[in-house]
């Protein structure tokens, strides 16, 4: 009997392991400190790689933030996710003064009605101390603009084996099954403003910026053959599938619009 529930406990916590152990696209699974409220830089990031992280408007987080082009950030700092609301100061003799809190959709701000919010300067700047070491310099495309994706195509050929879904645990793109070396296009023309394999569990991946509101993601990939801040065409090939990051060959895609993730199926012909 005892034999009998070792060999349960055992082999139920080998399984737990390996679930633990198995990244699927879109989990929070990843490099930095993702805090919800903020994110703590490292070496390497940029701005476009934190809204692809934290699903946040890259316009958002550099708002929040006060940054400046080129959008330089340090290794160690800390940017906010949520807009920052300042609560008016209490005058009730705790002696409490002005505090900071990050506004969340589940976050609520109580005042008194006799209270005065104190508003936010619009001025407010970004300091960028120069002797910090490992500067991370995001990348500042040319071609700044919002203007309509005329056109969009499909990544590339093969099955697809797994749909978008919604839900936190959702697929947050379009998984294609191919063949290894096989190649990989840009679903429509932008700036590359990420390639790299800093996020566990999507191995080589290229994100390209459409304009000011869509970015499109490409992971698992075998070889990048674009590097940031190039520009490419729609249909422009990138890379080659591979299967790094995952157990099989295949392409993880997505579109983001506005930092969240967007069923492909509704953009691509």
């Amino acid at each position: 009997m005892v034999l009998h529930w070792v060999k349960y406990s055992v082999t139920t916590i080998v399984l737990l392991a390996f679930l633990a152990g198995c990244a699927l696209p879109g989990n929070k699974d990843s490099r930095g400190s993702f805090k919800g409220s903020y994110y703590e830089v490292q070496k390497g990031d940029s701005v476009y790689f934190i809204s692809y992280l934290s699903d946040k408007d890259v316009n958002d987080i550099i708002r929040y933030n006060h940054l400046k082009p080129p959008y330089t950030i340090q290794p160690g700092q800390k940017l906010n996710l949520w807009r920052s609301v300042y609560v008016a100061p209490r005058f009730d003799g705790t002696g409490a003064g002005d505090s900071q809190i990050s506004a969340s959709p589940t976050t609520k701000v109580v005042r008194k009605d006799t209270s005065k919010p104190v508003v936010e300067s619009k001025s407010g700047e970004y300091v960028d101390s120069s002797s910090k070491p490992n500067v991370n310099q995001s990348v500042t495309p040319s071609t700044q603009n919002n203007e309509k994706v005329d056109r969009w195509v499909w990544p590339t050929r093969g099955r697809v084996i797994a749909k978008f879904a919604l839900g936190d645990q959702g697929n947050k793109g379009l998984d294609i099954a191919g063949q290894r070396g096989q190649d990989v296009s840009a679903t429509a023309a932008g700036v590359v403003v990420y390639a790299g394999n800093a996020l566990r569990g999507y191995g080589n991946l290229i994100i390209i910026k459409h304009n000011e509101e869509y970015l499109s993601a490409y992971a698992h990939n075998d070889r990048l053959l674009i590097t940031e801040g190039q520009s490419v065409k729609v249909g422009q090939k990138i890379a080659s599938m591979g299967s790094t990051g995952t157990n099989s060959v295949r392409l993880h895609f997505e579109i983001r619009y506005k930092g969240k993730p967007v069923n492909p199926n509704n953009y691509l012909p």
